[in-house]
């Protein structure tokens, strides 16, 4: 099919330019077409077909061509023509509606407006429901484009505000049931909401910080042929203004994606695939450099085609940034900031490993003429500098203010109609339900009516006990936008194929539980059973083993393709896994999307299983064990055997956690990949070992000191099929130097009853005082609470007492998990902040939080502004003072 279509393209464009007697070549977008053909009708997609009923409208079929042409397959598995047709509708009629929509250049648009899809989100009607809210306001405040961007943040605000939260993105509609979301989210929410008014927008992401753990996403819009930024639900006076301003002037990467053809003509070009374009947005934000890496043989010749890795140490690893190959010269080039990468290579079983700090040269020849380098096993990695703090006009300032809090109200009266605790006591009594309901009723926010409904059912038909268990199994995300008739469903096949030989616990986890990775759920039981027949569905009950090779036969990995193998993956760029539904009709899955479904296979037969997070196969349960699922594409590996590890905490300050002190890395083609142990996972819960495949292992453990380097150690060890070892976990030295030490000028606060207290009554015998001024609607005091709530024992135990300030009592530490008594005071006009301004990195009160550890009169640590595990880095300077002055 693909070749007729192409044959024809170049006969039009053969006899469109005969009259200049030359042949024009086929466009990037016109043989991407002809690709995209190919793979529709591969997977039996009716989307091109259907497209041809709109030939007599030419806009609408022009961008509905693009938008297939560059859609993942994730999106042609899991939604209708009929969803897209009316996403490029409400698209155009921006251009109708909005003065400033109609001069957008074809391209912008083209990139920036037309997809519905701006990450990894689940896709949603929002564009529809969006349009209809924002046209009336914005057209009844006539505005032009830069003030209609700053008018739909400040709507954004009114819906949602920062709460961090799992992985997975939930859609922009359920952002608006949540009243929250992380930053991802809320930078997907905010883009949807600027598009869906015609305004050009794009998420941007630094995907890992530099100078502390953690990432995040904000937004750029389109104004008049240049990119300006907002902080998504976070309105500010005016574009270019963000509280991450500072922190991204730190940044190493800032990225965002182009949707569509490859552009590689863009001075910012980063990398593409085949459904759009990374563009390095950092030099918005931060001085940048141009690293060029040039590898070399033995012979000193240039080595083409090797595998380079531009990693950063962030949560406990090392990220790759950016991933390339050499070119034909053995060059590898990456735009950057001024802090120390890892810079790895891998050819032909070679690898090599170089730390670039801030003051080496741009140009970096590596020689791959012996054996493989790793990283350095002890070795200290570099922050760029912090830039200017942002100036904000002060009138401006308390105008925008006095708008948040009107915004705050509009929400709260929002969130009223949500279930509250007496409305969840009624409904439980009502319903015979157990108390743990009320955590669902509540928690659902916006999305009551559905887990409302669910219940209810539950109740009427008898498995009310199944209904609670998959509940707690679910993620308070999935509460807040799960649909009742999918979590109806999978109750009643659960029960209905329920193994009564299987212990509770592993028929509630693997067999009743949807949630198999970070996928959209869906009603999969019964569409997977329906294409079953009945000798299938006994045979593999009673022969599991059978399963993988009937997915084998059935789910195909790779497209046949311009007359070669090509893996699924490569037009599945977004990673967002086809749900099992999806693979069920179009027969094809990348990797991940295979190992989902072969999961929800086994669940819809009863039968318990699971992805082992620690090798990442899947995996089934029987005979009281767990059975890897032998795939065509693991062929190699599932040859490998398996050893067990086992860890020893030399750490006796602390309970270590996975990925914030330590992680363990495997060694796969020429790389070391960390081995997913959970986020947080503290060590203790690791006792009784984890299984891991046979092979090179790196064990890394590190800290943040004072000045914010990050000092790194590595461990490198063999795995020997069947073998049990046991590996001593320590952090590395500490750098002993204690940055500064201020007098602290105690004064007053005031507590919850309004009587003043001397902050020196607050600070305590032999234990260090943190002083932690927030501004709680902001980001990054969000994350400080967070940040002391997870590690409050491990305070309390370092002798590390927690007080929390702010300017105006409308902070509850009971909002955040604390319990109502921990120690919380108001700090008025900011008085006892401004006495010690010698204590603190700023002189900016718009810079929260300020931190201040107070000892024996002393200031021994401060820090302002966005910074993450707070809680590990005051027991470091705590132990880091009593070591130097005890």
């Amino acid at each position: 099919m693909r070749v007729f279509v192409f044959n024809v393209l170049i006969l039009v464009l053969f006899s469109s330019c005969l009259k200049r007697q030359e042949i024009v070549e086929p466009s990037q977008f016109e043989i991407d077409y002809c690709d995209k053909l190919e793979l529709a009708d591969a997977i039996n997609s009716d989307f091109f077909k259907k497209l041809e009923n709109f030939k007599s409208d030419s806009l609408i079929y022009q961008d509905l061509q693009y938008l297939f042409t560059y859609m993942p397959l994730s999106d042609f598995a899991d939604y209708d023509f009929e969803f897209f047709l009316n996403q490029v509708k409400y698209a155009h009629l921006t251009k109708e509606t909005f003065p400033w929509a109609k001069n957008i250049p074809q391209d912008i648009f083209r990139h920036y407006v037309l997809p519905a899809r701006v990450n990894n989100e689940n896709l949603d009607t929002a564009r529809m429901v969006f349009y209809r809210e924002l046209s009336d306001r914005l057209l009844d405040l006539d505005l032009n484009i830069e003030e209609a961007a700053l008018e739909i943040n400040h709507w954004c605000h009114e819906k949602v505000i920062y709460k961090g939260s799992d992985e997975r993105t939930i859609s922009p509609l359920g952002a608006v049931r949540s009243g929250f979301g992380r930053c991802g989210e809320e930078s997907t929410f905010t883009v949807t909401a600027l598009r869906a008014a015609g305004i050009p927008a794009r998420q941007v992401y630094t995907p890992r910080w530099a100078h502390t753990d953690d990432n995040h996403a904000w937004v750029e819009v389109w104004i008049e042929g240049e990119w300006k930024y907002l902080g998504a639900c976070e309105p500010l006076p005016r574009l270019n203004m963000g509280w991450f301003t500072v922190p991204a002037s730190r940044a190493m990467l800032v990225h965002t994606k182009q949707f569509g053809e490859n552009n590689v003509d863009n001075p910012n070009y980063l990398a593409n695939n085949a459904n759009y374009t990374w563009i390095n947005a950092l030099k918005t934000y931060s001085p940048t450099k141009d690293l060029i890496i040039i590898v070399l043989n033995k012979n000193n010749m240039p080595v083409w085609g090797a595998d380079v890795k531009f990693q950063l140490y962030n949560y406990a690893e090392m990220y790759p940034l950016h991933s390339t190959k050499t070119d034909i010269n053995g060059i590898a080039k990456f735009t950057t900031g001024y802090g120390s990468l890892e810079v790895s290579v891998s050819f032909k079983g070679k690898t090599l490993s170089k730390t670039i700090n801030p003051e080496d040269k741009n140009i970096i020849k590596l020689q791959l003429d012996k054996d493989s380098e790793f990283p350095l096993e002890n070795v200290v990695y570099y922050p760029p500098i912090a830039g200017e703090e942002p100036i904000i006009d002060p009138k401006e300032e308390e105008l925008n203010k006095e708008r948040l809090k009107q915004e705050d109200k509009i929400r709260a009266n929002n969130e009223a109609l949500y279930y509250d605790e007496d409305k969840a006591k009624q409904f439980i009594k009502t319903f015979d339900y157990q108390e743990i309901v009320m955590d669902f009723l509540i928690g659902s926010r916006g999305n009551w009516n559905e887990i409302e409904a669910f219940l209810i059912e539950a109740s009427y038909k008898n498995y009310k006990n199944e209904a609670i268990n998959l509940l707690l199994e679910l993620s308070e995300k999935d509460w807040r936008d799960s649909k009742r008739e999918i979590l109806s469903e999978h109750c009643e096949y659960a029960i209905k194929h329920k193994n009564k030989d299987l212990n509770d616990s592993i028929f509630y986890k693997y067999v009743l539980n949807p949630r198999i990775n970070f996928e959209l759920l869906t009603n999969y039981r019964s569409v997977i059973l329906e294409s079953l027949t009945n000798q299938n569905i006994e045979d593999f009950k009673s022969n599991p083993e059978k399963i993988s090779q009937y997915i084998n036969n059935n789910i195909k990995t790779q497209f046949q393709f311009k007359d070669k193998n090509v893996d699924v993956q490569g037009f599945n760029n977004y990673f967002v896994s086809i749900t099992p539904i999806g693979v069920n009709k179009i027969k094809y899955a990348d990797p991940l999307s295979l190992k989902i479904y072969t999961v929800a296979f086994c669940r819809s037969l009863g039968i318990p299983a699971r992805i082992n997070l620690a090798t990442n196969f899947a995996q089934y349960f029987h005979n009281e064990k767990w059975i890897d699922f032998n795939f065509n594409e693991n062929a190699d590996i599932n040859k490998l055997n398996k050893a067990n590890l086992y860890f020893t905490n030399l750490d006796t300050t602390r309970d270590l956690k996975y990925r914030i002190h330590f992680s363990i890395a495997r060694l796969e083609k020429g790389f070391f990949n960390t081995i997913d142990l959970g986020w947080e996972t503290p060590i203790s819960k690791l006792s009784n070992g984890i299984e891991l495949l046979e092979g090179k292992y790196m064990l890394l453990t590190a800290h943040r000191n004072s000045d914010e380097s990050i000092s790194v150690k590595r461990k490198y060890f063999d795995l020997k099929a069947k073998e049990t070892k046991t590996i001593d976990i320590s952090m590395p030295e500490d750098n002993n130097i204690l940055l500064g030490i201020s007098a602290f000028n105690h004064g007053n606060l005031s507590n919850k009853q309004g009587n003043y207290i001397s902050s020196n009554s607050i600070c305590k015998m032999n234990t260090a005082t943190a002083f932690c001024w927030i501004n709680p609607s902001q980001e990054p005091s969000k994350h400080i609470i967070r940040d002391v709530y997870a590690s409050l024992n491990e305070l309390t135990n370092n002798n590390i007492n927690i007080v929390f300030i702010t300017e105006k009592e409308s902070f509850k530490p009971e909002d955040y998990g604390f319990s109502k008594d921990i120690t919380s005071y108001f700090d008025k006009d900011l008085n006892l902040l401004n006495k010690n301004s010698s204590c603190r990195t700023s002189r900016n009160n718009n810079i929260f939080p300020n931190i201040m550890l107070i000892y024996d009169g002393n200031c021994i640590f401060s820090s302002k502004g966005y910074i993450i595990n707070l809680g590990d880095i005051l027991i470091n300077e705590w132990k880091k003072y009593k070591l130097n002055y005890s």
